[in-house]
């Protein structure tokens, strides 16, 4: 017998099996039958006897995206430093399933503009590089291991990187 599920947004499971040993049905009116006309067994091996769905394969269902990271921000909306430090609320998921957080710079809140340095990292905080002068929203996303990714979700603020040279801090400058 082959049998199709199709899998639907909210399905979940850490290892796919059936409910129970009585989980076929076929209706008031239906019949199952061998090819020599005689009435076939329902009734399903145990859920962890040999050679039943649970034992055979190790198949993780997860159509659920994390929860989304939350309040994105930057230390101060100055940076003296091309490597600006970015902290927000950490994104969850079931307990074991959650990846990491990728995390970019972009030149809007729409976090497709422009966007600069994409890394990825577990937690809260991270030190992504951006250029001087250019100005800056953190846009972060949530990815668990199934793959499912949160939207992006921009910084509440700007930071705009302005590096100034050793020798501009002294009022000096190199002659041509």
């Amino acid at each position: 017998m082959i049998f199709i599920y199709t899998v639907q947004p909210g399905d979940r499971a850490a290892d796919l099996n059936y409910v129970s040993t009585g989980s076929l049905s076929l209706g008031a009116t239906g019949a199952l039958k061998a090819v020599s006309g005689v009435g076939v067994s329902l009734t399903l091996p145990g859920l962890v006897d040999a050679g039943t769905l649970g034992t055979l394969k190790d198949f993780k269902i997860d159509t659920t995206t994390p929860a989304a990271p939350a309040s994105g921000g930057f230390t101060s909306p100055l940076s003296t430093s091309a490597n600006i430090v970015m902290s927000w609320a950490n994104s969850t998921d079931t307990p074991n399933n959650f990846r990491y957080h990728n995390v970019k710079l972009c030149a809007a809140n729409d976090c497709s503009t422009s966007c600069i340095g994409l890394t990825t990292d577990l937690a809260s905080p991270v030190t992504p590089a951006g250029i001087n002068g250019s100005t800056y929203y953190g846009c972060v996303q949530g990815e668990d291991l199934a793959g499912n990714v949160t939207a992006w979700v921009p910084s509440v603020g700007t930071v705009k990187p302005t590096i100034e040279s050793f020798l501009s801090k002294r009022g000096l400058s190199i002659a041509s």
